[in-house]
């Protein structure tokens, strides 16, 4: 009985180890650190987002790893628009092109023209 007692005990102990959720994790995490700099904080929270992905954070990741909208390895020279594109395949079977030099706030808007014609395949953060 005894045995049994220390063991539910240390299953409790263990078991209740790790954070709940998202505020409770940045909370502590935060306190770890032992200079108090923007680069420590930012750690802890990229630390804690990955951790504990928003709904939102969740549905982006699963439709880029779906859709990818860019790919180095597949760019190619597009002699009639003179610079180096990406050809990709929508839902419907759409070919689209998009150029392989593109920065994040120009591919979100393309992503958030995307998700008005593919509601259910694309997202779009603002």
């Amino acid at each position: 009985m005894k045995k049994l007692i220390i063991l539910s005990g240390l299953c409790l102990l263990v078991s209740s180890c790790g954070y709940d959720d998202y505020d409770e994790c940045a909370l502590r995490e935060i306190q770890k650190c032992n200079v108090d700099t923007a680069a420590c904080r930012n750690t802890a929270v990229s630390y804690c987002k990955n951790k504990f992905p928003t709904d939102v954070e969740k549905r982006k990741a699963k439709l880029e790893e779906e859709y990818p909208l860019t790919n180095n390895v597949d760019c190619k020279w597009n002699e009639d628009k003179g610079g180096r594109y990406m050809r990709g395949r929508l839902p419907d079977n759409k070919v689209i092109e998009l150029p392989c030099d593109i920065n994040k706030e120009e591919l979100n808007a393309h992503r958030c023209r995307l998700a008005e014609q593919y509601p259910s395949s694309f997202i779009c953060i603002k």
